[in-house]
């Protein structure tokens, strides 16, 4: 579930306030886990108003350690990413978990932030990948374990890429590899190149443009999307040869 509720959070899922109160803040395991998280709440534009935790008694205390009143009927609720706050507010709600001696289940606060370098600002793909070889396993069921979604086979039976939307955006990050692998026979497949990974307008259901012909500019693409994907294929990058 820990596992679930970061992926959440790095997608922009979203709960009406009803789910919220009736799924997660009362439920007899996983209260145990939101009231160690920071949560948001949402216009229907998408733009983040207040900002708050909930309490072992399952009301919702601010930064301040304030109580906050009943959220507004019609609110979006998602957990906050770091780059959705200003250094001044995460450093006071780190001060709040520091106090209550809250351990969070995943990093959110003190989450990695990777940023693109000057030069891809106005490029379409992040090339700092290119050409490494990794391990078909350690790729594909890496992505899998991420959250990202296995591109449909090809005329070969492959599988050459994978893609992840990222709701709040509206916008899907894909990333392509060559050779590829059969789904059937990945721990055998040889070591795969990344090519590319790029975003693309909208959100995906499945996979059927190879060529990627409407990918975005990276430096118009969203931070926490960015921060998100470079962070991925950081981890399973890191030891490529």
């Amino acid at each position: 579930e820990a596992a679930r509720l970061e992926q959440a959070m790095v997608t922009g899922r979203r709960w009406t306030l009803h789910e919220f109160e009736t799924l997660l803040v009362p439920h007899p395991l996983l209260t145990h886990l939101v009231r160690t998280l920071i949560w948001g709440v949402y216009d229907q534009q998408g733009a983040l108003g207040v900002v708050f935790r909930v309490t072992e008694d399952q009301s919702y205390a601010s930064s301040a350690d304030e109580v906050v009143e009943a959220l507004p009927a019609d609110a979006a609720i998602g957990l906050i990413h770091p780059l959705s706050l200003a250094d001044n507010e995460r450093a006071a709600w780190g001060e709040i978990l520091s106090d209550y001696e809250i351990v969070q289940p995943f990093p959110q606060l003190g989450r990695a932030i990777q940023r693109l370098a000057a030069h891809e600002q106005n490029i379409t793909d992040i090339t700092r990948f290119n050409g490494l070889s990794i391990p078909a396993p350690k790729l594909i069921f890496g992505l899998d374990r991420l959250g990202w979604t296995r591109n449909m086979p090809g005329y070969n039976s492959y599988v050459t890429g994978h893609f992840k939307p990222f709701y709040h955006a509206n916008l899907t990050a894909v990333i392509r590899y060559k050779d590829g692998a059969a789904p059937y026979a990945v721990i055998d497949a040889p070591d795969q190149t990344i090519e590319y990974i790029a975003f693309m307008p909208g959100i995906l259901k499945a996979d059927h443009d190879s060529e990627h012909k409407e990918r975005l500019v990276l430096g118009d693409v969203d931070p926490i999307v960015l921060s998100e994907a470079l962070n991925d294929m950081r981890g399973l990058t890191a030891p490529a040869k």
